[in-house]
């Protein structure tokens, strides 16, 4: 969903989460990589689970530098033990729009989507 899965589509009681529950549709949480996101994976992934939803896992996004935030040396780990959900994929973030990187990224990142997703 487009801001996450509390987001109100059509009125404020039907949500993402609403939709992904009527077509049935397993789930990856996106989060961000930094600081907060843990909280954030928890409450996100806690919701889902009281709705029902099929949740996967996790994608984290945006890491940077562990020197500008020490927070993304240990996220994946902490939102692994304290949800029970693999985080698949840990994903960098691009300052500049490159293609031929964010290509190799993903062919080194050893994580097949639709098999993931059952397709």
């Amino acid at each position: 969903g487009a801001g996450g899965l509390g987001v109100p589509i059509d009125a404020p009681n039907y949500t993402y989460a609403h939709l992904a529950k009527e077509l049935d549709i397993p789930t990856i949480i996106v989060g961000r990589a930094g600081l907060g996101t843990i909280n954030d994976c928890f409450l996100t992934s806690f919701y889902g689970k009281s709705l029902g939803l099929k949740i996967l896992g996790f994608v984290l996004n945006g890491y940077t530098s562990i020197e500008k935030d020490f927070s993304q040396k240990d996220n994946a780990a902490v939102i692994e033990e304290m949800t029970g959900l693999k985080v698949f994929l840990q994903i960098p973030r691009f300052f500049e729009k490159n293609e031929k990187a964010i290509e190799e990224f993903l062919e080194n990142s050893k994580v097949n989507i639709q098999k993931l997703l059952g397709f």
